[in-house]
Formats: structure tokens, sequence, C-alpha cells
């Protein structure tokens, strides 16, 4: 652990980050259905989990489906009856819990064909997946008609920021009439630089206190990767959902608001509502 994460894990921090939390459950929130996917299209559920329809194959990335985890709950809970058990492919860009949520995975149909980094092999086969694939920094493989290409991020994707690092990934995934790219958590980097897709899902949360900066991004920041690729369309991904740091969360809304004004190719999805892809980028 440096500096920077015993900042991080300093009384301080985290008294705040618990009081923001608490303040939270005193309200009874109404849970958002999710709506049935059509081919070729994509569904917000949250945080950083999307659900993909690409030609037909059936993917989601990163799934937290419960709507809490320990003390912090979700601001947009889902109503669990609506989410979908059987998946083509899940894919995991790291380790940390909000992403790798061993009760959300367990939920899943194991039928699933699991692409995670170096590492993960083990835990997902411990939890019932028995076709499981660990992809390196610019490793491509192809799944059914689907080319995908793991990618790297500015991240720590060790699970408890101690022990030999592990990767984090972003995915940029392809079919024949669509190019997504799924970001993991990441500070600013270079390494997403001409990068060629139609649709850019990008994180913009966990920004505050400036310490999670070296790991995280403001909205400013991801739009500037996103400015960087060669993209079409940004669309913010991870903020709003769990209080995992001190954003406001309003504030972050606003900040993106504002990039939307003069950026129309910044297009935010509703959580819950399934958006055909075509839709998306014509709108």
């Amino acid at each position: 652990m440096d500096e920077n994460d015993k900042d991080l894990f300093r009384p301080k921090f985290l008294f705040q980050q618990t009081v923001a939390n608490l303040k939270k459950w005193g309200s009874r929130l109404p849970k958002t259905e999710l709506e049935p996917t059509v081919r070729d299209s994509v569904t917000f559920v949250g945080h950083s989990t999307l659900m993909y329809d690409l030609a037909g194959v059936k993917i989601i990335t990163d799934p937290l489906l419960y709507n809490q985890i320990k003390h912090i709950r979700k601001n947009t809970p889902i109503a669990r009856q609506t989410i979908p058990r059987q998946f083509d492919l899940i894919l995991i860009t790291h380790f940390h819990m909000d992403h790798f949520h061993y009760p959300s995975l367990k939920l899943l149909d194991k039928t699933a064909h699991v692409i995670a980094p170096r590492g993960a092999k083990t835990k997902l086969n411990r939890l019932g997946f028995s076709s499981v694939e660990e992809l390196a920094i610019g490793q491509e493989i192809e799944f059914r008609g689907l080319k995908i290409t793991a990618v790297e991020c500015n991240h720590d994707g060790r699970r408890y920021y101690s022990g030999p690092k592990c990767d984090t990934l972003s995915y940029l995934i392809a079919s024949p009439q669509f190019k997504l790219f799924s970001c993991g958590d990441t500070a600013f980097t270079h390494k997403f630089d001409y990068i060629t897709c139609d649709i850019s899902f990008m994180p913009v949360g966990c920004y505050t206190p400036v310490q999670l900066q070296d790991r995280h991004c403001s909205p400013e920041q991801s739009f500037k990767m996103f400015q960087a690729m060669d993209a079409k369309v940004f669309v913010p991904i991870h903020f709003g959902t769990l209080q995992l740091a001190l954003d406001n969360e309003l504030h972050t809304l606003k900040r993106i608001i504002d990039l939307q004004r003069i950026h129309p190719e910044v297009k935010m999805l509703e959580i819950g509502k399934n958006y055909p892809l075509r839709q998306i980028l014509d709108s």
C-alpha cells in the first residue's frame, strides 16, 4: 500500500464516506425494472454494469446486481426479478468488489463464457463457471463472431491494494456492424489514444478527494480521453449509483450536462432503459 492509499484509508475519509451512505438509509427508493433487450442494443444497469446485445450475443460487464454492498446502497435500485440470468458472455475488468462481485456472479447462469484479467480463473471456477478465459493486455480473441481486445487501464486492479500487481482491463468489442469500447476504471491516460469505435462507455466518478485521481477520473478528464480516441459517441458510466467516494453526485451530473451542452456527442443513458445502438448513434 503506497502513501496515497494510506491517505484514503485514514479514519477521516472512511468516516465521511460512511456518513454519506448512512444518510441515504432513511428513505425507501422505488425499484427500477429493466426493459427487455432487443438485438444490437445496450441497457445501463448502473455503476459499470452494462448489458449488450451485439449481433445476438448477450453480454454483461462487471455484473453488480444486488442493490447494496455492505452499508453502501444503490441510488437507483433494480427490481431483481427483471434481471436476466442467462448471458453468452461475462466481461470482468478487475478484482475490486464493485466490479468482481461474488454474490452477483452467483446469480448468473454458469453456462456463460467469462473473460477476465489474469489471476481470475481459479476464483471464477470456484463460483461455478467452467468456461473462463484470462486475457493479457493487448490480447485479442474471437467469440461467436465478435472480436474482443483487452486494453490497459490506468488503475490498480488488486482487490485489497496489497499483493502482486493485477491488471485492469477495458474491452474493445467489435461485431460486423458495431464497435464498442467498454472502459474499466481508470485515471487519466493516453493508453486509449486513437482507438476507433462507435460508442465509448467511459467512467466519470469516484474522483473526490483528489488522491483518488491517481486511479479514477473526473467527467472532464474522461471526456478528454474520449477526444483523443477516434470515437463517435461518449456515454458516461460509473457515477451516481454508489457513494464509494466523496463526489457530490448532483455536481457530477451538472458537469456532465455542461459537457453535453457544448458537445452533442455526450449522451447519457437512463438506468434500466434498453437503447438500440443505432438510435444512440443517430440521435
